[in-house]
């Protein structure tokens, strides 16, 4: 069980370079309860609810500089999910079965120069599935499932906007994980789904990998296709443009993509190194992007991905570890221009020590380099400027199950932003403790 509470004053959603100084603040109150029962040697029930409740000030806009502190969201969220499990033949066979739901519901109210505008959202999304696993060999696990999921939504405005319904999606899958021989492990699945206002698609995965126990050095690989429909929110939102424009688009069809990677990881030192690489791509069609004043738009042709991942990880000593984790992207839209708001060089550094008994330190500095974003008035892709996040926590536990400690994130204060226009936080200091018992 979990409760969690926020309130922050904020920054402002629009940068303040601009000459925006008004904040935005935030509220969240969240409550999370999850449990399991044994009912025999086979048989176990399992359960689990979320509820949220947020406030959020934001700036619409409309004004030069936006600073309507008027501008308000309210959303409350519900959700619950709960199933058994079930195993038989000593546990080689094993079902899962459950049902979850999810109801949302959001008021936003704009205070702008064209008059107060108010929308109200609403969703429900319900969903069963069934997972079942057998064991036909030490070497051979055969996994299958099913699931089913529906979406209702309305939609309503002061200005007399109206739209409501939901689309339904069932699909069902098959999986092998086959070990012939000690070291080498492959997977294949399909799955066929099936779409309300879509139709049907079947997609598939496959992977292997190869650990060569005596050298620590573990190949591996995997080839994969995938689609994604469009939301309600894609389709419907906004459908009479009060904005100006449409928010949404109804003639969207799904992203359809392919992708596979090859990667290699290294132990050395007697395990105390760990070292990875991994190559990388994937190719989408149709595209679904949302570009300001415009709305929610399908890109013709592929937009392509790929890059490099590579990291590591060093137990330098028995109190001091070392990790690094480096990400070169490459992401071109079906039109060779750059896909906005992807940084190609992603760094992050760490250091985390222990340095006297019941004391911890974590010591993390990031480089981003090299990302554009979308002028608003031009439509022309401008350069973002690169920083340098540093973030470090001291910890102490003074009895066994309690830590005190104290946070610091963007310690250099750092102006950057990651969406152009958009503030983000300068520094900042948290204390505060975490108790187990």
């Amino acid at each position: 069980a979990g409760v969690t509470g926020l309130t922050t004053d904020g920054i402002s959603a629009a940068d303040a370079r601009n000459g925006n100084p008004e904040r935005d603040g935030y509220d969240n109150v969240t409550v999370s309860l999850a449990g399991e029962k044994v009912l025999d040697q086979n048989l176990t029930a399992f359960g689990s609810l979320l509820l949220i409740n947020s406030h959020t000030e934001f700036d619409d806009g409309f004004s030069n500089p936006p600073t309507d502190e008027a501008n308000i969201g309210d959303r409350r969220q519900f959700a619950g999910r709960g199933g058994v499990t079930h195993q038989t033949n000593d546990g080689r066979t094993r079902n899962t079965v459950s049902v979850q739901i999810n109801d949302i519901d959001r008021t936003l109210l704009f205070a702008s120069s064209f008059g107060d505008y108010v929308a109200d959202y609403t969703s429900n999304r319900m969903r069963m599935d069934w997972l079942g696993e057998h064991d036909l060999t030490d070497q051979l696990t055969i996994q299958a499932g099913a699931d089913y999921e529906r979406t209702q939504f309305t939609f309503s405005d002061n200005f007399g906007g109206a739209e409501s319904g939901g689309p339904w999606i069932a699909g069902g899958w098959v999986q092998a994980i086959w070990s012939p021989v000690d070291g080498l492990t492959l997977t294949g699945a399909a799955r066929r789904d099936e779409h309300s206002n879509f139709g049907g698609f079947t997609t598939w995965r496959t992977t292997a990998a190869y650990l060569f126990a005596e050298s620590g050095t573990k190949l591996r690989g995997s080839v994969a296709t995938g689609f994604r429909a469009p939301s309600p929110y894609e389709l419907f939102a906004d459908p009479d443009g009060i904005f100006g424009t449409a928010v949404a688009n109804p003639n969207l069809r799904p992203e359809e993509s392919f992708s596979w990677d090859v990667g290699v990881d290294q132990t050395l030192l007697d395990g105390a190194l760990t070292v990875s690489a991994t190559y990388f791509e994937l190719d989408t069609d149709n595209l679904i992007d949302y570009v300001n004043d415009v709305g929610y738009v399908q890109a013709p042709g592929t937009a392509e991905r790929n890059g490099v991942e590579a990291s590591l990880r060093w137990a330098v000593t028995d109190w001091a570890d070392v990790t690094a984790a480096y990400t070169y992207t490459r992401s071109i839209e079906a039109d060779g221009d750059r896909r906005a708001r992807v940084p190609a060089h992603d760094l992050v550094v760490g250091l985390f020590t222990r340095p006297a008994e019941r004391w911890n330190t974590a010591t993390t500095v990031r480089f981003v380099s090299d990302t554009v974003d979308i002028d608003s008035d031009t439509r022309a892709l401008l350069p973002l400027d690169d920083y340098v996040l540093v973030n470090a926590k001291v910890g102490y536990e003074p009895i066994d199950g309690l830590e005190i400690y104290v946070r610091g994130e963007n310690l250099l204060d750092e102006k950057y932003q990651v969406v152009r226009g958009y503030g983000t936080p300068g520094a900042s200091v948290y204390g505060g403790f975490t108790m187990q018992w």
